[in-house]
């Protein structure tokens, strides 16, 4: 009988390679995103404190290709994150592939 090899294996234990998510991410911003807007700030939240960095230089292709999600929708993600606060975006430079840096928006 073959396997299933696409099937979810299990989270590891709590002892290391994890990215923190503080907790306030989790009781007053969850609540309040879409599902595309969870999807990348997760995966700022991994580019960023999964690094131990403030911030990181991440390519909209980067973003589709970590998420799932289209072209269009992390752009929109991005652009809805950014205008509600929980995110800034320094875009340096020219050109259609240029990376965009993304920090969390700390106190």
């Amino acid at each position: 009988m073959e396997q299933n090899t696409d099937k979810f294996q299990g989270f590891p234990e709590p002892k290391t390679n994890f990215t923190i998510v503080p907790n306030v991410f989790f009781d007053r911003c969850l609540p309040k995103l879409k599902g595309a807007e969870v999807q990348v700030m997760l995966r700022i939240f991994r580019q960023t404190y999964g690094w131990q960095r403030e911030a990181d230089g991440i390519s909209i292709s980067r973003f589709v290709d970590a998420t799932g999600l289209s072209r269009r929708a992390v752009i929109d993600a991005l652009s809805s994150l950014v205008q509600k606060g929980y995110i800034l975006r320094f875009i340096p430079g020219r050109g259609y592939n240029r990376l965009g840096y993304y920090f969390l928006n700390t106190a």
